[in-house]
């Protein structure tokens, strides 16, 4: 997105990509925790029959905003 088509300055600009940025990192070492706890559970306990599918489904997402964010740098 370019920010100068909404009039902000370049300090504005600066900050909330500086922002954004840090949403991201930090949702993204959420995600990565919280997969790593479904994982650590689906390997310990095997009486919880739901960790593995989620798991699964975190893992899918932490990967999805992984390639977001990277896409995001990029552009």
């Amino acid at each position: 997105m370019n920010f100068s088509q909404n009039n902000l300055n370049p300090v504005s600009e600066t900050f909330v990509h500086g922002v954004s940025t840090a949403v991201f990192r930090q949702t993204r070492l959420w995600l990565v925790l919280v997969g790593a706890l479904f994982l650590s559970l689906e390997r310990s306990a095997e009486a919880l029959r739901l960790a593995p599918t989620a798991g699964s489904a975190l893992s899918l997402v932490a990967m999805w905003w992984d390639s977001l964010f990277q896409h995001k740098q990029s552009a």
